[in-house]
């Protein structure tokens, strides 16, 4: 017996299950192709000797709009961490905090950053031309690499380099910031507009919810 499909997907990953998601809600009949025994692409945990370990970095954003759209988030067990990183070098260590969250490790920040004071008034404006514009209208103005925005906002290369490029490094998957400057635009609106965190069974947790 030969069933037919309205749509075949090949590939079982997030935007596999999404694109099966969206077809099945307009009434299409698909079928979704995967070569390995799990779904979820990329996005792999394992149990090794009681612990939980993701493959590479991996956190959920709930700010993400396609994440919201799919519904999973309402009983998913996500469990957010605080919005803070720290950073660590040969030299020095502090934390990275969002000030909306924790005023007074934010303070604390400023005396061990060493960050300028009109570096943090120009990535302020960043966060808020990400947050304030349409996307529309951000995506129509001329693309060019997350490095060259962050120039064009007016920030100094050490700020760049030692706060801007290790918190994006894992996030972009790009050391250089060669990345899209509209698309790293959308990331930081999504950082500042959700908490990420993880499932106690790890990222591969989220395929099998969606």
């Amino acid at each position: 017996m030969t069933a037919s499909f309205d749509v075949v997907i090949v590939g079982a990953g997030l935007a596999g299950l999404r694109a099966a998601q969206v077809l099945d809600q307009h009434d299409l009949s698909v079928l979704l192709v995967e070569q390995s025994e799990v779904v979820g692409g990329r996005l792999r945990s394992h149990d090794i000797e009681g612990f939980v370990v993701d493959e590479g970095f991996q956190l959920i954003n709930p700010a993400y709009p396609e994440l919201r759209a799919t519904g999973v988030l309402d009983d998913f067990d996500l469990r957010q961490f605080d919005p803070a990183l720290t950073y660590i070098t040969s030299e020095r260590r502090f934390d990275l905090v969002d000030p909306r969250f924790a005023p007074r490790q934010f303070l604390a920040m400023l005396s061990r950053a060493r960050v300028p004071y009109r570096d943090l008034v120009r990535l302020a404006r960043v966060f808020a031309t990400a947050n304030l514009r349409s996307i529309p209208s951000m995506t129509r103005t001329r693309d060019c690499s997350a490095r060259e925005g962050f120039e064009r906002a007016g920030l100094t290369r050490a700020t760049i380099e030692n706060v801007l490029q290790p918190f994006l490094r894992g996030t972009l998957l790009d050391d250089e910031l060669e990345s899209s400057w509209h698309y790293t635009q959308l990331l930081l609106r999504s950082f500042t507009h959700g908490r990420p965190g993880t499932h106690p069974r790890g990222i591969a947790a989220l395929p099998l919810a969606m």
